[in-house]
């Protein structure tokens, strides 16, 4: 099958030393590169955010992006996004990739609400998946975002959670899926929500998103700030993949749809 839709439960695991642990719950399939399942998307949405949001604003000018380059280790080749729709709350986005036969195929949408510290997210039930846009360029065509996926991991979180220090799990320890947010938190390999909801963090990655306008003449700006991140300390030794080919230009013509049957 398309590397867009390659389903499966991941298997847990925990990094020795770093004692991370990768896996998910239930019986979702695990999203590679941002939004990868098939899922029926709502017409409905959630409440208004009274968030000032940029990821809006982007959104709102331009309706086809890319994701020219990317320190995702699960990447696909012309992986982008398009709006369905935006309101007040979040936008609603297809997701596209490059598959097997050269041919741009094109996810179900999923919904991304406005968050909080400029971020936009999707909830799903095998986990919540967050967004940061850290740099947009002066004529808003490109942005920069820092992804965080957060993986729902019950079984094994507890095992990894139940090892820490006291003080390790005072650090470590929400209220609520708001916690996801917290800067302090976000240095946690596994979160404990409540009492027995454990979220395991994925690899945290760059993006460097752009218009489909002007996807052959990125802004220097968004580049040079794109470098510059993933320069940090924790993406030194992530290789740095380019997404946008010339193959992507050439299948824009024969772009297909998923099916729900496509899982």
């Amino acid at each position: 099958m398309a590397s867009l839709l390659k389903t499966g439960i991941i298997v847990l695991a925990v990094i020795a030393g770093g004692k991370r642990c990768l896996a998910v719950d239930g019986e979702g399939d695990i999203q590679r590169s941002g939004e990868k399942g098939v899922e029926q998307a709502s017409d409905s949405a959630p409440g208004p955010s009274s968030v000032k949001n940029d990821f809006q604003k982007f959104w709102q000018k331009h309706k086809k992006t890319w994701r020219k380059r990317t320190t995702d280790t699960t990447f696909d080749e012309c992986s982008g996004y398009r709006l369905d729709h935006i309101n007040a709350s979040g936008v609603m986005l297809l997701s596209s990739a490059l598959n097997q036969h050269g041919k741009l195929q094109i996810s179900d949408p999923f919904f991304w609400e406005y968050g909080q510290r400029n971020s936009i997210y999707s909830v799903r039930n095998y986990g919540r998946f967050i967004k940061y846009l850290v740099f947009t360029s002066v004529d808003e065509t490109c942005v920069v975002s820092k992804d965080y996926p957060w993986h729902i991991n019950n079984e094994r979180g507890k095992e990894v959670y139940d090892k820490y220090d006291e003080q390790k799990k005072k650090e470590c320890k929400g209220d609520s899926v708001d916690d996801l947010f917290d800067e302090a938190k976000q240095e946690c390999d596994c979160l404990l929500i409540g009492d027995d909801t454990y979220f395991a963090q994925g690899n945290v990655y760059y993006d460097l998103l752009v218009s489909d306008e002007t996807i052959g003449t990125t802004p220097s700006d968004c580049e040079s700030t794109y470098e510059t991140k993933i320069k940090e300390k924790a993406q030194e030794r992530r290789e740095n993949y380019l997404l946008y080919t010339d193959k992507c230009a050439q299948s824009q013509g024969s772009e297909g749809a998923a099916t729900a049957s496509l899982q």
